[in-house]
């Protein structure tokens, strides 16, 4: 595992992968009695145990196949895993990259240190996090943005990957405007290295990870060292259901409360309209880096990775469904590919309602 710094450094750097990631390896966690669990903490039932005709649901993966970059989809109701399906030679065990989902993980990160009180609340600014280089550059109108800011996308910093945060410019909406931002996401791996005193990825690894059973994951650093934090997380299918579960489930896995409530509450709830659209999805708003809306006129949250990796939670339907593909061959077609696999979705979405 590489060593990372654990004080604040001077910039972000240039995001570029080097070449060693971390890859953590983890215990099992002990079965709760009565259990048969998979290796990976999942107890898979049949669809019909769970209010979904299987033969239907067999029939929606195989129709899925003609989504050409579509890899894989892992359908949970109830905390049972119902069904999945792999596609294009991709299997349970592959680590795929989930890309801005990584923010979603993120905001869950940012939920659990507040709740720890490693940070004190998402109305702190930059300057309540960094003091020092506060005190360095006091007329710095950066050091006035705030954490929910920066998780709304609403900081209104220059999306600059390179600069040192303090000397990028600002414009901010009246009212707040939402614009999409990963140099202002990246910004929490550091402010976790500074204000929680422990890197970001061994944070994840220790409260989020861990409890969830998730054993392997890759991450990559930036040139500094630091994680990004607005992207790069590479975690197996399963997992990325565990993610999206515990979000439908108000925070808890296997009865135990791994995230707040009230975090996935105030995180899957509206905080700002964002411009992105997702047909058949309505309504769409964004909170702390999770979006939201109605599909079918049910409420889900999502987080959303580049070519349709979706971690969806429909709280009402105890539902969850996460989704893995491939890069679209051309930026013309990532549109298509996100309206095909959200379509499956919804399909999904109609067995239950």
């Amino acid at each position: 595992m590489l060593s990372r710094r654990r004080t604040f450094a001077a910039g972000l750097g240039t995001l570029g992968i080097i070449a060693a990631c971390s890859r953590f390896a983890l215990a099992s966690p002990p079965a709760a009695v009565g259990l048969v669990r998979n290796d990976d903490d999942w107890v898979t039932v049949s669809p019909g145990s769970q209010g979904i005709p299987g033969t239907n649901l067999d029939n929606l993966f195989d129709d899925a196949s003609s989504i050409q970059k579509l890899r894989s989809i892992v359908v949970i109701r109830n905390g049972f895993l119902i069904g999945e399906r792999y596609y294009g030679g991709t299997s349970m065990s592959d680590l795929r990259a989930i890309h801005s989902v990584t923010k979603s993980v993120g905001s869950m990160l940012v939920g659990r240190a507040i709740e720890l009180g490693a940070i004190k609340s998402v109305t702190q600014t930059l300057g309540d996090l960094f003091p020092e280089a506060a005190r360095k550059s006091p007329a710095s109108p950066v050091n006035s943005v705030s954490l929910a800011e920066i998780l709304t996308m609403t900081s209104g910093l220059d999306n600059d990957m390179v600069s040192y945060w303090q000397n990028r410019s600002i414009q901010r909406g009246n009212p707040p405007m939402w614009d999409y931002n990963d140099a202002a996401v990246g910004l929490l791996s550091i402010i976790f290295a500074e204000a929680v005193g422990m890197p970001i990825e061994q944070f994840a690894n220790r409260e989020l990870f861990g409890p969830l059973g998730i054993k392997d994951f890759v991450w990559p650093h930036d040139a500094d060292g630091y994680v990004q934090t607005h992207t790069g997380l590479q975690l197996p299918p399963r997992d990325l259901a565990k993610i999206a579960w515990i979000m439908a489930d108000k925070g808890r896995w296997r009865g135990r409360q791994v995230l707040s409530a009230n975090w996935v509450e105030e995180s899957t709830r509206s905080h700002v309209v964002p411009r992105w659209r997702l047909t058949p999805v309505t309504d769409i708003g964004y909170g702390y880096l999770w979006f939201n809306g109605k599909l079918k006129g049910t409420d889900v949250a999502w987080g959303w990775g580049y070519g349709a990796q979706f971690a969806m939670a429909i709280p009402s339907l105890r539902l969850a469904i996460a989704t893995a593909a491939d890069r679209p061959n051309f930026a013309d077609d990532l549109r298509e590919q996100n309206r095909a696999v959200i379509r499956l979705v919804a399909q999904v979405v109609d067995l239950v309602t």
